[in-house]
């Protein structure tokens, strides 16, 4: 994964506010990355257009190959599904949905299995984490930690190449995030991590932090 010189910025009625300048970043497998940077310094914005769900954005973007700026909805759609999990700041389950059925969600819009096999993997996860006791439950009644668990656990199960966590620490506290990073660190042997945050807890665990300063990225 591969960003050259891009750039991003916000058009409104009155003005156009620059975001990120003249970015140049690559990542890879078998590592933790962290984009560190101050309360809106655009490291929810970098994360958007690394997981294609920002394409408004100048500059030059390879992904397995292919050059992101040239892809149409459908491909990018299709590059999304196929290479990325998401972890966002707030977990967003499906509150009609009990835990098991949640977990289960990419599988089951992706088709990449039947939903016996989906289930199976649901299953596994679900006892790795030690939630296999609320498996059948609705999500709406769980503490937060236990919701940012299922989230991770639906970021993870369709086994992307890369795994994108936006601000996921701010509501957890350091001995529940040390948690969720050994958890992830475990992974990386397989995928690349990339982490949204400004938490000293969370740089602990980077192999190389990027830092956002006046619109630009540098590596710390």
């Amino acid at each position: 994964m591969n960003i050259k010189s891009m750039t991003k910025v916000y058009t409104s009625l009155s003005d156009d506010i620059l975001i990120l300048e003249d970015v140049t970043i690559s990542f890879k497998p078998g590592f933790i990355y962290v984009i560190n940077g101050k309360e809106g310094s655009g490291k929810s914005t970098l994360l958007e257009i690394i997981g294609l769900i920002d394409k408004d954005f100048y500059g030059h973007y390879e992904l397995e190959g292919k050059e992101v700026t040239k892809l149409n909805d459908k491909e990018r759609a299709l590059m999304r599904q196929q290479f990325f999990g998401y972890v966002f700041s707030s977990p967003f389950l499906e509150q009609n949905l009990n835990v098991m059925e949640n977990i289960m969600l990419p599988l089951n819009i992706s088709k990449k299995m039947t939903f016996a096999m989906a289930k199976e993997e649901a299953s596994k996860l679900l006892k790795e984490y030690n939630l296999e006791n609320i498996a059948l439950e609705k999500v709406n009644n769980l503490d937060n930690f236990t919701k940012e668990k299922i989230a991770l656990l639906r970021a993870i199960i369709s086994k992307p190449k890369y795994i994108l966590v936006d601000d996921f620490f701010e509501l957890l506290t350091m001995e529940e995030g040390k948690y969720i990073l050994d958890k992830l660190k475990n992974l990386t042997f397989k995928c690349c991590i990339i982490i949204a945050s400004n938490k000293d807890f969370v740089l602990d665990y980077a192999d190389k932090v990027y830092l956002i300063d006046d619109n630009r990225v540098k590596e710390e």
